[in-house]
């Protein structure tokens, strides 16, 4: 009996089962929740996470030395962004700073493993990933002009 639980925990294991895990639902997905049910800094952050993931798992290397850096500088400047757009509501600065960027990390570590485990799959890290293909097309316009798009952003 304690070899086929044990069995069991292997099994799930390998399987990735997790019942606390929701499906990361597509940035245009989560643009048309209405405004209510929307967090207006979680786009940068989503973004930012996005950039750090790719230039982890493609590294300088893979990406070119232009694009890994546009890319970081990309990320550093979304989630600033994110920071100011939180200390604008209020409450200690250290731990909004602190927050953003673990939000942002455990992002950018969900991207990092999707792309792990399409490449596993697939042998492509995301070319045949919808989700990680449109948000990357929604990302772009947000990073390339962040307070344009801040401004844009309805107030809380």
């Amino acid at each position: 009996m304690v070899r086929d639980a044990f069995f069991g925990l292997v099994l799930l294991g390998l399987t990735g089962w997790n019942a606390n895990a929701a499906e990361m639902r597509s940035l245009e997905e989560y643009m048309a929740l209405p405004s209510d049910l929307q967090e207006p800094s979680y786009l940068f952050v989503r973004c930012a996470g996005l950039y750090w993931a790719l230039t982890a798992y493609f590294g300088e290397s893979g990406l070119g030395a232009e694009a890994h850096l546009n890319m970081s500088e990309a990320a550093i400047l979304l989630n600033e962004a994110a920071i100011l757009m939180r200390i604008t509501k209020g409450g200690d600065t250290n731990h909004i700073e602190a927050g953003t960027r673990a939000d942002a990390k455990r992002i950018a570590t969900i991207y990092h493993e999707r792309m792990r485990d399409n490449y596993a799959l697939t042998g492509q890290a995301f070319y045949e990933d919808s989700l990680i293909k449109s948000d990357l097309l929604l990302c772009k316009p947000i990073a390339a002009n962040p307070v344009g798009f801040m401004l844009e952003q309805p107030s809380e």
